[in-house]
C-alpha cells in the first residue's frame, strides 16, 4: 500500500492529478497504520510471551535483538545517500540525514527544505522510540503501560481540533501532541495483544464465513480513506481498531480462503522482505520529480507511457535491491540477532 501509494504521488506533476494524490496519501498512511498496528502487537506478544515463559523480560537481548534487526540496513541506507549527496552533489538537507540517523526525524515532518530522500525514516522513528521506551513499562509497570495506552489513543482523538487550530502556528503544545497521535496505532496493536492474552480462547473460536467478514472489514477500511481530511484520529482509531479484528480473524483457521491467501508462499516473502522494500523504496517510488529534471528527460516530461515504463523499472530494481539487501547484508545480522532470542521467542 505504501509503494502503491507512493508510485501514485511521484506522478504529481500531471495535469489534472490532484484527486489521484487525494487517493493515494491516504492509502500510503493507511499502509504505515497498518505497519504499526502490527508492530505494537507483534512486539507485545514476543515480550509477553517471554514473560509467561521465562517469568521475565531480559531488556538487554530486546534491545540487542532490535539492533540486529533494525540499524545495519538502516544506516546502510543513510551512508550510501550521504555518499551519493556528496558525490552528485545532490543538495541534500545534512540536517534531515542528520536526525534521520538518529531517529528523530518523526519530530521534523514539515520541516522547511525537506527533502524525500530519508523522509519515510519518520515511521521508523516512532518504531525505534517505541522500542526503546515501552518494553521497560511492560516489564516493570505493566498496569501503568495499559493505562498509558488508553491515555494516547484518547488524547489522539481529543486533539483534532487543538492540532488543526494550532498547527500553523507550530506551538510546543502542538509538536507535543503530534507526537502522540503518532503512536495511537501502536497503542491499538499493543492492547490488542494484552486483550488476548487476557482472553486467550477469543484467538481460537471458530467463526463462520471467516473470509467473508475478513473481505468486508477491509473494504470498510478502505472506504473509510474518504473521510481523512486533515488526517483525523477518529478515523485512523476506526481503521486501528477493525485491522486488529481483521489481524485477530485470522491467527488461525487454516481452512478459510484469507487465512490460506495470508499465508501463500508469495505473499510470506513479500512479507520476509517488508522493511528492506521500505528502506530502499523511497528513491525509486518518489523519483519522476528527479527524472523530470534530467536532461536526456525533457522532452518526455509527463509522457505517460515513459513514465509509466520507468515505474515498471523501478519496481523491478526495487524488488531486487531489496532481494539482495536481505540475503547478502542484513542475514549476516538476523544470525546474530539469533543467538540473543530468549529461547525460541523474538
Amino acid at each position: 500500500m505504501v509503494l502503491l501509494g507512493h508510485f501514485f504521488i511521484s506522478y504529481h506533476t500531471y495535469p489534472g492529478s490532484a484527486r489521484a494524490l487525494a487517493i493515494a496519501f491516504p492509502i500510503s498512511q493507511l499502509g504505515v497504520e497498518f505497519f504499526f498496528v502490527i508492530s505494537g502487537f507483534l512486539i507485545t506478544t514476543l515480550l509477553l510471551k517471554e514473560r509467561v515463559t521465562t517469568q521475565s523480560i531480559s531488556l538487554k537481548k530486546f534491545y540487542i535483538r532490535r539492533f540486529f534487526r533494525i540499524i545495519p540496513v538502516a544506516y546502510l541506507y543513510l551512508t550510501l545517500v550521504l555518499f551519493a549527496n556528496a558525490a552528485l552533489n545532490l543538495h541534500f538537507n545534512y540536517w534531515l540525514l542528520f536526525v534521520s540517523f538518529l531517529f528523530l526525524r518523526n519530530f521534523f515532518l514539515h520541516a522547511e527544505g525537506v527533502n524525500n530522500i530519508a523522509a519515510h525514516y519518520w515511521s521508523l522513528s516512532v518504531e525505534e522510540q517505541f522500542y526503546l521506551l515501552f518494553p521497560v513499562m511492560i516489564k516493570r509497570y505493566f498496569s501503568f503501560y495499559i493505562f498509558l495506552l488508553f491515555s494516547i489513543i484518547t488524547l489522539s482523538v481529543l486533539s483534532d481540533p487543538f492540532v488543526l487550530l494550532a498547527k500553523p502556528k507550530g506551538e510546543i503544545v502542538t509538536v507535543g501532541l503530534i507526537f502522540i497521535r503518532q503512536f495511537q496505532s501502536i497503542a491499538v496493536g499493543s492492547l490488542c495483544s494484552i486483550y488476548l492474552f487476557k482472553y486467550p480462547e477469543h484467538k481460537i473460536q471458530p467463526i463462520p464465513r471467516k473470509s467473508l467478514i475478513s473481505a468486508t472489514l477491509f473494504v470498510v477500511i478502505l472506504a473509510s480513506c474518504v473521510f481523512r481530511t486533515n488526517e483525523p484520529q477518529a478515523v485512523t482509531l476506526f481503521q486501528s481498531i477493525l485491522f486488529s479484528a481483521l489481524m485477530i480473524l485470522n491467527l488461525q483457521g487454516e481452512k478459510s480462503l484469507s487465512f490460506r491467501l495470508l499465508n501463500n508462499r508469495w505473499i510470506r516473502f513479500i512479507g520476509v522482505l517488508s522493511y528492506s522494500l521500505y528502506i530502499w523504496q523511497q528513491p525509486l517510488t518518489l523519483n519522476q520529480t528527479f527524472i523530470n529534471k534530467l536532461r536526456f528527460f525533457k522532452p518526455y516530461q509527463n509522457n505517460l507511457p515513459v513514465h509509466l515504463c520507468i515505474s515498471v523499472v523501478s519496481l523491478i530494481l526495487l524488488c531486487l535491491v531489496s532481494a539482495l539487501s536481505y540475503f547478502c547484508y542484513e542475514q549476516r545480522f538476523l544470525v546474530l540477532k539469533r543467538r540473543f532470542s530468549a529461547e525460541t521467542l523474538g
